[in-house]
Order: C-alpha cells, then structure tokens, then sequence
C-alpha cells in the first residue's frame, strides 16, 4: 500500500526516501495495531462496545484522510502517520467486534459466532 502512495506521489521518491525509510515508516502498522488493541480493551470497559466501535472507526477516518491529505501534499511523515491511525483503528476492532458478537448473539451460539471474527 505504502508502495502504491509512493508511486503516485513521484516516481523518483524511493530513491529519495531509501529502503530504510520505506521499512520503518511499516514498521508502524504492527505496533499501531497492539496499541489499538490494547486501547480497544480498556474503550470497551469504559464506554462499552457500541460505542467503542464507533470511536475506533473515527482512527480508521482519521488515517484515511492523513493518507489522503499524504498523497496530495507529498508528506512522508503524514503518510506514517495516517498509517498508524489506521493500525490503531483495526487493532481496537479486533478486541471490540469479537466482544460485541458474543454480546449480541444468543446463548445458545455465543461462544460459536464470537470465534469468527
């Protein structure tokens, strides 16, 4: 993904940025997702699932329009960012929506449906 934004921004980046850049700036999706996830715990004891889901989908749009705003604007550094926000959004999802399924489904397949996620 981050090589598709590059390219779209210029076609001589790469070389500019370098591989160890390129790298690192990835190196950010693993740990903004155990952030999100460990966040997405504590959001759903303190404001509940629903709501929970709601608020982390607010980081998914707010990584959304950094990466937008990246590629119009040529920021590296806001591509990273936007990055992070995203990673951070699909780590809270991943403790929140498995929560929520068990939560809504009925007893008889709780444990069932919750597994799906």
């Amino acid at each position: 993904m981050l090589l598709y934004f590059i390219d779209i921004m210029d076609p001589d980046i790469i070389n500019i940025i370098g591989d160890h850049t390129n790298r690192l700036m990835w190196y950010y999706i693993p740990y903004g997702g155990a952030l999100g996830a460990l966040a997405g715990g504590f959001m759903a004891k303190t404001v509940g699932r629903r709501i929970g889901m709601l608020l982390t989908d607010v980081f998914v749009i707010i990584g959304c329009l950094f990466a937008m705003w990246a590629v119009w604007k040529k920021l590296l550094w806001m591509q990273a960012l936007g990055l992070a926000f995203m990673a951070m959004g699909a780590g809270s999802n991943s403790t929140i929506v498995p929560l929520y399924i068990k939560e809504i489904s009925p007893v008889s397949i709780s444990g069932w449906t919750g597994s799906y996620f």
